[in-house]
Protein backbone atom coordinates (compact mmCIF):
# COMPACT_ATOMS: atom_id res chain seq x y z
CA UNK A 1 0.00 0.00 0.00
CA UNK A 2 2.72 2.52 0.93
CA UNK A 3 4.55 1.45 -2.23
CA UNK A 4 1.61 2.60 -4.40
CA UNK A 5 1.58 6.00 -2.67
CA UNK A 6 5.31 6.38 -3.22
CA UNK A 7 4.98 5.36 -6.87
CA UNK A 8 2.26 8.02 -7.40
CA UNK A 9 4.45 10.69 -5.77
CA UNK A 10 7.39 9.80 -8.00
CA UNK A 11 5.12 10.03 -11.04
CA UNK A 12 3.98 13.52 -9.97
CA UNK A 13 7.51 14.91 -9.46
CA UNK A 14 8.41 15.21 -13.18
CA UNK A 15 5.06 16.88 -13.86
CA UNK A 16 5.60 19.33 -10.99
CA UNK A 17 9.10 20.09 -12.31
CA UNK A 18 7.76 20.76 -15.80
CA UNK A 19 5.05 23.07 -14.45
CA UNK A 20 7.62 24.92 -12.33
CA UNK A 21 10.04 25.42 -15.27
CA UNK A 22 7.29 26.61 -17.63
CA UNK A 23 5.97 29.08 -15.04
CA UNK A 24 9.48 30.45 -14.44
CA UNK A 25 10.06 30.95 -18.17
CA UNK A 26 6.68 32.65 -18.55
CA UNK A 27 7.44 34.90 -15.55
CA UNK A 28 10.80 35.94 -16.97
CA UNK A 29 9.28 36.64 -20.37
CA UNK A 30 6.60 38.80 -18.79
CA UNK A 31 9.18 40.78 -16.81
CA UNK A 32 11.39 41.38 -19.84
CA UNK A 33 8.60 42.11 -22.33
CA UNK A 34 8.97 45.87 -21.81
CA UNK A 35 12.70 45.87 -22.53
CA UNK A 36 12.74 44.15 -25.92
CA UNK A 37 13.57 47.21 -28.00
CA UNK A 38 14.27 45.50 -31.33
CA UNK A 39 10.54 44.81 -31.85
CA UNK A 40 8.97 47.70 -29.92
CA UNK A 41 8.05 48.55 -26.36
CA UNK A 42 5.71 46.42 -24.27
CA UNK A 43 2.71 45.59 -26.45
CA UNK A 44 3.32 48.27 -29.11
CA UNK A 45 5.38 47.38 -32.20
CA UNK A 46 7.55 50.00 -33.87
CA UNK A 47 5.65 51.85 -36.60
CA UNK A 48 2.20 51.20 -35.11
CA UNK A 49 -0.20 54.03 -36.09
CA UNK A 50 -1.03 56.43 -33.27
CA UNK A 51 -4.79 56.12 -33.74
CA UNK A 52 -4.72 52.31 -33.35
CA UNK A 53 -3.29 52.38 -29.79
CA UNK A 54 -5.97 52.52 -27.07
CA UNK A 55 -5.82 54.57 -23.86
CA UNK A 56 -3.33 57.19 -25.06
CA UNK A 57 -3.47 60.81 -23.96
CA UNK A 58 -1.61 63.22 -26.24
CA UNK A 59 0.73 65.60 -24.40
CA UNK A 60 0.34 69.15 -25.76
CA UNK A 61 3.84 69.70 -27.12
CA UNK A 62 5.79 68.90 -30.22
CA UNK A 63 4.83 69.72 -33.76
CA UNK A 64 2.57 68.37 -36.47
CA UNK A 65 5.22 65.78 -37.23
CA UNK A 66 6.26 64.84 -33.65
CA UNK A 67 3.80 63.85 -30.91
CA UNK A 68 4.16 62.61 -27.33
CA UNK A 69 1.59 60.59 -25.42
CA UNK A 70 1.10 58.76 -22.12
CA UNK A 71 -1.09 55.76 -21.35
CA UNK A 72 -3.85 56.03 -18.78
CA UNK A 73 -3.17 52.71 -17.04
CA UNK A 74 0.57 52.35 -17.55
CA UNK A 75 2.70 49.95 -15.51
CA UNK A 76 5.26 52.36 -14.05
CA UNK A 77 8.11 49.83 -13.88
CA UNK A 78 10.97 48.85 -16.14
CA UNK A 79 11.91 45.42 -14.87
CA UNK A 80 12.36 45.90 -11.12
CA UNK A 81 12.79 49.68 -11.29
CA UNK A 82 9.90 51.98 -10.42
CA UNK A 83 9.87 54.89 -12.87
CA UNK A 84 8.39 58.38 -12.69
CA UNK A 85 7.08 58.72 -16.23
CA UNK A 86 6.78 56.77 -19.49
CA UNK A 87 6.09 58.78 -22.64
CA UNK A 88 5.47 57.35 -26.09
CA UNK A 89 6.95 59.24 -29.06
CA UNK A 90 5.36 59.29 -32.50
CA UNK A 91 6.89 60.62 -35.71
CA UNK A 92 4.40 61.19 -38.54
CA UNK A 93 1.80 59.42 -36.37
CA UNK A 94 3.84 56.17 -36.23
CA UNK A 95 5.30 54.78 -32.98
CA UNK A 96 9.00 55.68 -32.96
CA UNK A 97 10.28 55.84 -29.38
CA UNK A 98 9.82 55.84 -25.63
CA UNK A 99 11.08 58.32 -23.08
CA UNK A 100 11.34 57.01 -19.48
CA UNK A 101 12.28 59.09 -16.43
CA UNK A 102 13.48 57.54 -13.17
CA UNK A 103 15.20 58.67 -10.00
CA UNK A 104 17.83 57.24 -7.70
CA UNK A 105 21.40 56.17 -8.21
CA UNK A 106 20.56 52.62 -7.05
CA UNK A 107 17.98 52.38 -9.85
CA UNK A 108 20.63 53.46 -12.34
CA UNK A 109 22.76 50.52 -11.19
CA UNK A 110 19.85 48.08 -11.56
CA UNK A 111 19.10 49.34 -15.08
CA UNK A 112 22.74 49.15 -16.20
CA UNK A 113 23.01 45.61 -14.85
CA UNK A 114 19.78 44.53 -16.60
CA UNK A 115 20.73 46.16 -19.91
CA UNK A 116 24.26 44.71 -19.88
CA UNK A 117 22.81 41.27 -19.14
CA UNK A 118 20.30 41.54 -21.98
CA UNK A 119 22.29 43.54 -24.58
CA UNK A 120 25.94 43.12 -23.60
CA UNK A 121 28.33 46.00 -22.92
CA UNK A 122 27.24 49.43 -24.17
CA UNK A 123 28.54 50.43 -27.61
CA UNK A 124 28.82 54.07 -26.56
CA UNK A 125 30.08 55.22 -23.17
CA UNK A 126 30.44 58.94 -22.45
CA UNK A 127 31.53 59.50 -18.86
CA UNK A 128 31.47 63.30 -19.15
CA UNK A 129 27.78 63.25 -20.18
CA UNK A 130 27.05 60.23 -17.91
CA UNK A 131 25.56 58.43 -20.90
CA UNK A 132 25.56 54.83 -22.08
CA UNK A 133 24.05 53.59 -25.34
CA UNK A 134 23.33 50.21 -26.88
CA UNK A 135 22.73 49.75 -30.63
CA UNK A 136 20.42 46.82 -31.32
CA UNK A 137 18.91 45.67 -34.62
CA UNK A 138 17.70 49.07 -35.78
CA UNK A 139 17.04 50.42 -32.29
CA UNK A 140 19.07 52.56 -29.90
CA UNK A 141 18.75 52.40 -26.11
CA UNK A 142 20.28 55.44 -24.41
CA UNK A 143 20.65 55.73 -20.64
CA UNK A 144 21.61 59.04 -18.99
CA UNK A 145 21.95 60.12 -15.39
CA UNK A 146 22.05 63.60 -13.85
CA UNK A 147 23.84 63.58 -10.47
CA UNK A 148 22.71 66.95 -9.17
CA UNK A 149 19.03 66.22 -9.73
CA UNK A 150 19.36 62.50 -8.85
CA UNK A 151 17.37 61.79 -12.03
CA UNK A 152 17.88 59.50 -14.97
CA UNK A 153 16.40 59.02 -18.40
CA UNK A 154 16.09 56.09 -20.79
CA UNK A 155 15.27 56.55 -24.45
CA UNK A 156 14.29 53.63 -26.65
CA UNK A 157 14.28 54.86 -30.25
CA UNK A 158 13.68 53.22 -33.60
CA UNK A 159 16.65 54.38 -35.67
CA UNK A 160 14.76 54.43 -38.99
CA UNK A 161 12.13 56.84 -37.63
CA UNK A 162 14.70 59.22 -36.19
CA UNK A 163 16.69 59.45 -39.45
CA UNK A 164 13.83 60.79 -41.57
Amino acid sequence: MWWNSLARMNAIRPLALIIFVVSMIAGCAAMRSDINPSSGFRDIAWGTPLESIPDLNIIPRGSARWKWAVRESENQHIGKVSVKKIEYIFVDDAFAGVNVDFSGYENLGLLIKAFEKDYGPPRIRNDKMKMLAWKLEGTTVMLRYYDKQNLGNIKFTRDQSMQN
